[in-house]
């Protein structure tokens, strides 16, 4: 007979090597990658880590996110510009009392590093301002001044860009805007739309044609540099017809230029396709009853990006969509406060990869983001159900594996089955 301490020896070891032999399975399966072209999507759930006013941001809303070429992680919220270096954060918002401030709204709605290494950004009513890295000064320029106790349309901005020439574009509740970082003088622009239309400016980008693409409240334009003429793109076949609210673009790795409209779904415009003024043929729609699927219209301002594996992460009212454009699959993730790990607020407003392989999520919680580069391991968890029997634990006292290599385990008390596919 095998002495019990003798016993308890065995089965230790026993335990630490099959262990050992699941951990090695998970972390090859982690580390498995999909063939060239094909999303892993859904193959191993995202889990999310956060950042919230609890470790030192000044909000837990979030409008933009940016990365300048320091590494540094920028985000845009509802009370003033957070500079995050991985550790803490250093915050930027208006301060009467300090004369290197002159910081004129704490809402950050779009930002970017210019050429010249200066952090540029736009408020819904403050207008432009700049940021001196090394000094941290604060100024802003104005593009209209308005009367006492009123906001200039043009001043009420939305999006920034810095296009290939070095100037910066301004989209804004009274039109587009150029301004000019080396003279500081704007010019004006005004979208042709009728008489008491709205003409504000929610997007700009510019493609690998140089062509720059202006989204409106009343549709999408191409404009002119040279002539300052806009010509608008429609969304079908009759012009007559209602254009979507462009709130959001994103141009992709492929050169795809992805189309947001508020409430009306998502939009792919083709690479190697430079589209004609009333023709829809390069355009693709994705919507909750479209042939392409996308499971909700409500598509946040800042809510395009692209994660490592080129595919679409769109932030919505109800959760973060992940998109594989070549298949048309999707997956959401949503808050469940049964899964640790999970998003943290459905409301997603903001998103970026950075170039350290995390890809950023700005939500009306905070921020969440997740490491593309890290295996992920598979974790499973019960969630909790009080009419569950038998009921089920998170206490693993052994792993298994059958005879595919997939590991097991069992909990005390055994469920009906004695194991958990792992």
């Amino acid at each position: 007979m095998i002495p019990h301490h003798r016993l308890i020896t065995i089965t230790l070891c026993m335990l630490v090597a099959v262990f050992a032999h699941g951990q090695h399975s998970l972390r090859q399966n982690s580390l498995r990658q999909p063939p060239p072209g094909q999303s892993p999507l859904g193959q191993s759930p995202l889990r999310f880590e956060h950042l919230s006013t609890a470790q030192g941001l000044s909000s837990n809303t979030i409008f933009s996110i940016y990365q300048d070429r320091d590494g540094f992680m920028w985000f845009g919220t509802g009370d003033g510009l957070n500079r995050y270096d991985g550790y803490t954060f250093t915050v930027y918002k208006p301060d009467p009392a300090d004369p290197n401030n002159h910081m004129a709204h704490n809402n950050i709605w779009d930002m970017l590093e210019s050429r010249s290494g200066e952090i540029w950004f736009v408020t819904p009513g403050g207008g432009l301002h700049r940021l001196d890295k090394r000094t941290g000064r604060v100024n802003f320029f104005r593009v209209e001044r308005a009367g006492s106790g009123q906001v200039a349309a043009y001043d009420i901005c939305y999006t920034l860009i810095e296009d290939r020439q070095g100037y910066l574009w301004i989209g804004s509740e009274g039109g587009l805007a150029r301004f000019n970082p080396r003279t500081k003088q704007y010019r004006l622009y005004s979208v042709p739309v009728a008489r008491g239309a709205d003409g504000r400016v929610w997007s700009i980008q510019e493609d690998r044609f140089g062509t720059l693409w202006v989204g409106t409240a009343t549709g999408l334009f191409t404009m002119n540099r040279q002539t300052g003429k806009f010509s608008p793109f429609y969304f079908g076949p009759d012009p007559a017809k209602p254009q979507p609210r462009i709130e959001s673009m994103y141009l992709a790795a492929d050169n795809s230029l992805w189309l947001a409209a508020f409430n009306d779904g998502l939009y792919q415009l083709r690479p190697g396709k430079k589209p004609s003024p009333g023709r829809d043929e390069a355009l693709t729609t994705y919507a909750p009853t479209g042939r392409k699927y996308l499971p909700n219209r409500e598509i946040m301002p800042k809510g395009l990006g692209e994660n490592e594996h080129h595919d679409l992460m769109v932030g919505t009212l109800s959760g973060l969509v992940q998109l594989d454009p070549a298949s048309g699959k999707t997956i959401t993730y949503r808050p469940n406060p049964s899964i640790p790990g999970s998003l943290s607020h459905e409301v997603v407003w903001a998103l970026l990869a950075d170039r350290r392989g995390s890809f950023w999520i700005g939500s009306a919680n905070g921020i969440d983001h997740y490491s593309t580069l890290t295996p992920r391991f598979e974790f499973y968890q019960p969630i909790p159900d009080h009419n569950a029997t038998p009921r089920v634990e998170n206490n693993i006292t052994m792993l298994s594996a059958d005879r595919r290599g997939r590991s097991g385990s069992t909990t005390p008390p055994m469920t009906t089955s004695g194991r958990y596919p792992a």
